[in-house]
């Protein structure tokens, strides 16, 4: 699986389960409270990548795939396949082989969190376009 490519100030179409706009509606039009939803997203997305990126090789395997699995259900609200799918495929490396089958993916995960983060970036930005 390639990283997905997001550039700045474009927005992916279908990377989201919904555009700016359907999110703005499914918000009640309340601009504020989607903003703070897509901040919200940011902060514990980047939380959760540290916390799996220094998953220690002897660690608890159970805890690493719980913490995996938490992620995945937090970037599937969103959508963003490209990032679930590998956490789904990382989850079930761990389960197979432990932490140190997880580390191989590490590399491609911090190239598709940064993806997931620079779409939550273009995302909030159109958000906030419709604020000004």
């Amino acid at each position: 699986m390639q990283p997905s490519s997001i550039h700045a100030g474009e927005f992916p179409p279908g990377y989201f389960r919904f555009t700016p706009a359907e999110f703005l509606e499914l918000m009640g039009g309340d601009i504020p409270i989607a903003v703070d939803i897509i901040e919200t997203a940011q902060v514990e997305a980047a939380a959760q990548q540290g916390r799996i990126a220094a998953i220690p090789v002897g660690g608890d395997a159970d805890t690493t795939s719980r913490m995996l699995h938490a992620m995945r259900g937090s970037v599937a609200n969103f959508g963003a396949e490209p990032l679930v799918e590998l956490l789904r495929e990382m989850e079930a490396a761990c389960k197979q082989g432990g932490n140190s089958a997880v580390l191989s993916f590490m590399q491609q995960f911090t190239s598709e969190c940064a993806c997931y983060q620079k779409g939550l970036a273009c995302f909030l930005a159109a958000l906030r376009a419709v604020n000004t």
